[in-house]
């Protein structure tokens, strides 16, 4: 019987991490990404050369609201809604444009993309969640 020969084996990334479960570190594509933390909460992110890369806003208990991305075409601002599981309902950008959506099955399966859908009609939709537990839509 013949062995089948081993293919070489592709990096997709690699982390490291602190003692107490906290990531320091991804590299992927070449390319190294530091993750400075604040209170337990991912504070910024910098590149191998210690250039910005993201700046993040969260609330006391560490939830992300928004995050300011630095590249070469400038600053971009974006943030974000969350469900009742502190999952992304949507992400926002910089004039407070949709820019895309999730909904999870209770397993967190993404279910649906929230595309073309105004902030209003967004809000109302996490408001409505909150208080009614789901919303079927229809069309």
């Amino acid at each position: 019987m013949e062995m089948p020969s081993k293919s070489p084996t592709t990096l997709i990334n690699a982390n490291t991490y602190r003692s107490d479960g906290q990531r320091i570190s991804k590299y992927e594509h070449g390319q190294t990404i530091n993750y400075i933390y604040f209170d337990g909460s991912v504070l910024y992110t910098t590149d191998t050369d210690s250039n910005p890369i993201n700046f993040y806003l969260t609330t006391p208990d560490g939830q992300l609201l928004a995050w300011q991305h630095f590249d070469t075409d400038g600053t971009h601002f974006s943030g974000l809604t969350t469900d009742i599981r502190q999952s992304t309902n949507t992400v926002l950008g910089e004039s407070g444009s949709f820019l895309t959506g999730f909904r999870y099955t209770d397993f967190g399966e993404t279910t649906r993309s929230l595309v073309g859908l105004t902030i209003l009609t967004i809000l109302n939709l996490t408001l409505g969640e909150f208080l009614l537990g789901s919303i079927e839509q229809t069309g």
